[in-house]
């Protein structure tokens, strides 16, 4: 699996520990850098530039449990969902993060997350990101709450609904956020919901 899975890391049901690291120009169908599924993942002070992927420019985690603090996602891009990260299943913590110049052809040209238990998301920046739906995509899960705080999403460009955030079926509490000089601002935030 490792040839068609993360450009780095390939990880199942394990722990992987990353401080201080960086990694550029890397390539992998899924997960430009980690692919990984049913695994803990933490990363502290890492810094991933110019990764690619079909889904997850740097990172595609399924059924993890994840932290990232004080990241930075620069030029990612998926040709598919999630430029930088590809979040499927699992808890997700995002703390002191940057997603800049991040690409996604679909959805989530920062973050894509599709049916997480947890979703936190602290002192978040995007900025110069490029994305048909939703800077950061949240497909949700009945019952859940995802918690966005201090966020600043700037000079993002949309084609699409959500050019900062996109959510569907989920419920959002968003606090403290700053949303300025995006494109197309009469979609900054797509809100949808089926859940009855």
């Amino acid at each position: 699996k490792g040839l068609e899975t993360g450009g780095v890391f390939a990880v199942y049901s394990a722990e992987l520990f990353l401080h201080s690291c960086a990694g550029q120009s890397l390539y992998s169908p899924k997960g430009g850098v980690i692919f990984s599924e049913n695994s803990l993942i933490t990363m502290k002070l890492t810094e991933l530039r110019a990764v690619s992927s079909s889904n997850g420019g740097a990172l595609y985690l399924t059924s993890c449990e994840v932290f990232l603090l004080s990241c930075k996602f620069l030029q990612s891009v998926a040709s598919s969902s999630g430029g930088s990260l590809y979040l499927k299943k699992g808890k997700a913590r995002i703390q002191s993060c940057v997603f800049i110049e991040s690409i996604s052809v679909f959805q989530g040209a920062a973050i894509y997350a599709d049916s997480l238990q947890e979703l936190y998301m602290i002192k978040i920046t995007l900025s110069k990101n490029e994305v048909t739906e939703g800077g950061i995509y949240i497909s949700g899960k009945a019952n859940t709450i995802y918690f966005l705080s201090e966020v600043i999403c700037e000079k993002n460009k949309g084609k699409g609904k959500g050019t900062c955030l996109m959510t569907k079926d989920v419920f959002m509490k968003i606090y403290n956020a700053i949303f300025q000089y995006n494109d197309n601002v009469q979609n900054v935030i797509t809100l949808s919901s089926s859940i009855k």
